[in-house]
């Protein structure tokens, strides 16, 4: 199912610089002692949209930006629309990659993985944002599991009925599966999940046009 120009590669552990199109800030200029310092006070007007250079998006603006966001993750509308109606569906999107022959599926995530990862983290209360990292590329890659190579992996969570020990319990036995691999191969499916997840991330970004 995935068929991306490139995939991106998961940030680094520790990793937290800003989107590429970030610019750095101007220095303001310190002004003389002499001069008399600006202050809100000073002027009995507020700054317009024009003095500020602030200019409002069009509908049609924010359309265009969706659809720039799809053509960076090597989508198409029709693409990103069946990406939409399947999570919309199935409570999940699914996808399947290879690795020298073998299959690899994962899976969207739903909020109680979102949730236990955060009550992991408050428990753990690590040090160290390296080990903060680690550990939610690692749940969060439990939480996708689906397939990986003959090991196939049950989400009792499709059923409005399954109870929560079930469902905890299924994680656990993908999350223990993780550990028993070569860190490569963790690192390899992080980064298949860290693209899902970019790809998601644009399929329902705001700015989808009104017959999307």
């Amino acid at each position: 199912m995935t068929d991306e120009k490139s995939d991106r590669a998961a940030p680094m552990i520790g990793q937290f610089s800003g989107p590429p199109t970030n610019a750095p800030r101007v220095a303001l200029r310190r002004k003389d002692s002499e001069e008399e310092p600006e202050t809100e006070a000073s002027s009995s007007e507020e700054p317009g949209e024009e003095e500020v250079g602030f200019k409002p998006q069009t509908p049609e603006d924010v359309e265009k930006e969706f659809l720039e966001g799809l053509k960076e993750v090597g989508l198409d509308i029709n693409k990103a629309r069946a990406i939409m109606d399947e999570v919309l569906a199935h409570g999940h999107y699914t996808e399947t990659r290879e690795l020298r022959g073998k299959p690899i599926v994962i899976r969207s995530r739903n909020y109680r993985d979102t949730l236990r990862t955060q009550q992991y983290l408050e428990a753990e209360n690590p040090t160290y944002a390296t080990s903060m990292d680690e550990i939610v590329l690692r749940y969060n890659a439990a939480a996708s599991l689906v397939q990986f190579g003959e090991h196939k992996f049950e989400h009792p969570e499709d059923r409005a009925d399954a109870p929560r020990e079930e469902i905890e319990e299924a994680f656990d036995k993908r999350l223990n599966f993780l550990q028993t691999l070569p860190s490569i191969m963790v690192g390899k499916l992080s980064t298949a999940v860290y693209n899902m997840d970019v790809k998601l991330q644009a399929v329902f970004a705001e700015g989808a046009p009104e017959d999307f």
